[in-house]
């Protein structure tokens, strides 16, 4: 695993690499791999050299659009699910919708499960504020959770499970009853 470079790393990188250093040796000064210092090199050079600010700026904007996305962040989405809402349909008929791609609208459309559906409908400060959860066929405020199942209550008060009868088996008339 490697080791995220800083600003101070890139200025010295860029400063290292105006005096001819190797890529072990500047590696060797910054305390971290050479593969470390190659792909930082091999990743954020430009046409005419290495430079620390633009480096810094590459890495900034790359780490900005890492990690998770909101789902139904795009406004597009958005705009064809609450339309549809609105319509009457289901999130479950929504999202088979998109999935099949059968509507021209829905080319731009980033495509969701009907529990995110519901999950923005219920959590979304402007669908809460909207209103939209009575567009569904429920149209409860609140939704209501999923519970396991109940225990079963004991109908017959001391009963004895079938196993644990004691019934005496007959082998022999058994067998000649059977033939």
């Amino acid at each position: 695993m490697h080791k995220h470079i800083t600003v101070a790393d890139r200025k010295a990188i860029e400063v290292l690499l105006d005096e001819k250093y190797t890529v072990s040796a500047i590696a060797g000064k910054l305390g971290v791999d050479k593969s470390t210092i190659c792909r930082e090199i091999n990743n954020r050079s430009t046409p005419k050299g290495y430079f620390f600010d633009i480096a810094q700026i590459d890495y900034d904007t790359k780490r900005g659009r890492c990690g998770k996305r909101p789902k139904l962040s795009d406004s597009k989405t958005q705009s064809y699910v609450i339309e549809k809402l609105k319509s009457g349909w289901s999130p479950d008929a929504i999202r088979g919708r998109i999935e099949l791609r059968i509507d021209l609208e829905t080319v731009d459309v980033i495509p969701c499960c009907n529990e995110t559906i519901y999950n923005w409908i219920y959590k979304n400060p402007y669908c809460v504020r909207e209103k939209l959860y009575q567009d569904l066929k429920q149209g409860k405020k609140h939704r209501t959770k999923h519970c396991g199942r109940k225990a079963k209550k004991e109908l017959i008060p001391n009963r004895v499970s079938i196993h644990q009868w004691e019934v005496p088996i007959k082998l022999d008339t058994y067998s000649e009853n059977l033939h």
